[in-house]
């Protein structure tokens, strides 16, 4: 994700290696200059080991091929010269057009090998971007400043500004440090809190004899979302709240001596909604594939701790979400939002992350997978996968104190 222009000067002054403090510089001064010029250097730089008049760019280049881990500093490097154009640029609507022209020319490396070690080096690096997460991530910014967007509107990404929940972990790198994430915390604070009061509004309005109700924030049809503020909703009468339950799980956790019963207890909990709406899972195929992602006979016999939580909310989230974490399909969830409905199966996501805080973090990470796997499919086309995102971003609005979230 960008980041705002007080940021923006520490990131490309935060160098991976001194030498390549170079780089950034020469990369922060060809932001300056007309944005055509600018890319063509850039990508001379990039593709042909070409620095203009700064040979300390070409020799810190040579340099940076000759390490053994060339290929895990290339590409932070390559990525972190593309945000320190980015940085200034997405502030300048004027220069819009030149950062998606930037985007698209990542993909046109040349297919020559080239002529020296440096070169053939950095072109399979650029190879490599195209294709890496980084390059997904960076794509993605296009859709938080509405670039190109006659092109992109009817795609699922466009509909990330939206999804405040997986904000952090869909829109940054891992090579950005934990000191600048605070920039993308008080943008998704805003979304939430904004979300937030926009659901109060039409659940209050909804329904009041003479009166229009409020916007739906959503793109869920109306009946569904007031269905789904019921259910989700912390001050749900009865007793059957989401928020109470995980109250009742958190009460009982001090008394689990072993990662085998915390593991038992969370498989209740997850699995509660679903046997709800339809008992028949309860010996199904599905719930012993369940049991079995959750199963590690190590780590059950040891003190209940962090790290086998973690672990353990890893594998059974990307169960439900993912499926295969390589391509991410949603084969499970789309059979369960088929089967049961958005509600049953949100519930079961939401028991999960109420119950222990360190679960939204796997929750994010796999709905941000799933995001990317689908982000250029035109909406229209899995309308089923953009309504299990609404309710889950409604579900953890609602709840957000209590999973975690600041607001």
């Amino acid at each position: 994700m960008f980041l705002p222009e007080e940021d923006a000067w520490m990131f490309c002054r935060r160098p991976d290696i001194p030498e390549t403090q170079v780089i950034y510089d020469y990369v922060g001064q060809l932001a300056e200059q007309p944005s055509k010029d600018a890319l063509d250097a850039l990508f001379n730089m990039l593709w042909h080991r070409n620095g203009g008049s700064n040979y300390e760019v070409c020799t810190v280049l040579d340099k940076l091929t000759q390490m053994s881990d060339y290929k895990v500093r290339g590409l932070q490097i390559i990525n972190r010269c593309f945000y320190t154009i980015g940085n200034p640029w997405q502030l300048d609507k004027d220069r819009h057009g030149a950062l998606h022209e930037m985007i698209v020319r990542i993909k046109e490396t040349p297919l020559e090998k080239g002529q020296s070690q440096t070169v053939r080096l950095m072109r399979e690096l650029m190879r490599e971007y195209a294709s890496s997460e980084f390059y997904k991530v960076l794509k993605m910014q296009q859709h938080f400043l509405e670039i190109d967007a006659s092109v992109h509107q009817q795609a699922f990404g466009s509909h990330i500004k939206d999804y405040f929940f997986i904000h952090i972990t869909a829109g940054t790198t891992p090579d950005l440090p934990n000191s600048l994430k605070s920039s993308f915390k008080k943008q998704q604070d805003r979304k939430l809190t904004q979300l937030q009061k926009s659901l109060q509004a039409f659940d209050a309005s909804y329904g009041k004899t003479g009166k229009k109700h409020a916007p739906n924030p959503t793109r869920l049809v109306d009946t569904e979302l007031r269905h789904a503020l019921f259910d989700y909703s912390p001050n749900r009468k009865n007793g059957k709240s989401y928020y109470v339950q995980a109250n009742q799980f958190r009460a009982a956790s001090p008394n689990f001596s072993t990662m085998g019963e915390f593991k038992a207890a969370i498989y209740e909990l997850v699995l509660a909604p679903l046997l709800e709406a339809n008992a028949q899972y309860g010996k199904s195929q599905f719930s012993q594939q369940m049991w079995n992602v959750m199963s590690d006979a190590q780590a059950d016999r040891l003190p209940v701790n962090n790290t086998s939580i973690n672990t353990l909310f890893w594998r059974l989230l990307n169960f439900l979400i993912c499926h295969d974490l390589q391509k991410p399909g949603g084969v499970y969830l789309y059979k369960l939002v088929h089967d049961v409905g958005y509600q049953v199966v949100t519930g079961m996501l939401l028991n999960a992350v109420l119950a222990c805080q360190m679960a939204r973090y796997s929750l994010e990470k796999c709905f941000a997978r799933l995001f990317h796997r689908n982000e250029e499919t035109p909406s229209q086309r899995i309308m089923w996968l953009v309504n299990a995102f609404e309710h889950m971003n409604v579900a953890l609005a609602l709840n957000s104190r209590v999973a975690g979230y600041s607001v």
